[in-house]
């Protein structure tokens, strides 16, 4: 079947534009001419991508936004922003940080495509991992200086190749900046619906903007504290008392495993070798393949 994209703009020639080209790409395309209709489309049709316009009369993309990640039925959606050639580059950091991308108009077609292609590969890759017996991964870089681009997100690229060359199927990595807000947004969403591990990479520490395990206690329902007791065990031997300090934790959403690690490649790697023998069992039990 298809993947589902509803089309959010007041200018019924970019409407028709944007329908047009993904149509031709295979898409099934639904329209909404301003906020209002986009949340009543979005709620029927259960789209996999939100393509939406940032000034509309009325309600507001950002207002659109709130409202799709705040509701359950659509917080899994992907959403572009559809911004006008004039906007900031801080304007634009902005919209990637209620979304998951975003178009400047007037857009190249194919530009177009490439990002919509984009936004929909981790609920592709999220669809295949479920259907076969592997574990499945997200991973999310919580750091400001990585968010605005002034710091290389070493520790979640790090991540990424150790869990995948120890069986997961990476799905999904992303990076927001920190803050208990940004974290539990970013947590409820990639735990929503999702059996597997996500873990998060960076703001475990004492600093004033480390907040990851604030966040992460917002989304988790039940805490996990061996498997955190473990890392700061393990990040204390070799005379570096240090693991003592770092104040991640590990709990469970819905089926979801959430760790949080250092910010440091090292110290990520480090405590995620520790627990990764545990990791399997405790996802067959989260996905009831293990039943007491």
């Amino acid at each position: 079947m298809s993947e589902r994209i509803l089309v959010v703009d007041d200018d019924p020639d970019v409407l028709e534009a944007i329908r047009v080209n993904l149509e031709t790409e295979g898409y099934d395309v639904h329209v909404a001419r301003d906020g209002f209709e986009a949340l009543e489309q979005a709620r029927a049709v259960d789209p996999a991508l939100v393509l939406l316009d940032v000034m509309m009369p009325g309600l507001d993309g950002f207002e659109v936004c709130r409202e799709l990640r705040a509701d359950p039925r659509t917080q899994h959606s992907a959403i572009i922003f559809l911004t006008a050639k004039t906007a900031t580059r801080d304007e634009a950091m902005g919209l990637i940080a209620g979304a998951d991308d975003y178009v400047v108009k007037p857009f190249d077609a194919a530009d177009l495509v490439t990002r919509v292609r984009g936004a929909l590969a981790p609920k592709r890759r999220e669809s295949e991992a479920t259907t076969v017996d592997t574990l499945a991964a997200k991973i999310l870089t919580v750091s400001d200086g990585v968010a605005n681009g002034t710091r290389e997100d070493r520790s979640g690229t790090a991540l990424v190749e150790r869990l995948s060359s120890g069986g997961f199927a990476v799905i999904e990595h992303r990076v927001i900046p920190d803050g208990s807000d940004s974290v539990a947004r970013a947590l409820r969403e990639l735990a929503l619906d999702f059996t597997g591990l996500v873990v998060t990479t960076g703001g475990t520490g004492f600093g004033p903007r480390d907040l990851t395990p604030e966040g992460t206690r917002l989304v988790v329902e039940r805490e996990a504290p061996g498997l955190a007791e473990a890392m700061r065990a393990a990040s204390n031997e070799g005379g570096h008392p240090f693991g003592m300090l770092s104040r991640g934790m590990c709990g469970i959403a819905g089926s979801a495993l959430i760790c949080n690690l250092p910010g440091s490649s090292e110290g990520a790697l480090e405590c995620l070798g520790v627990i990764l023998p545990a990791l399997p069992h405790a996802l067959e039990l989260l996905a009831g393949k293990q039943p007491h």
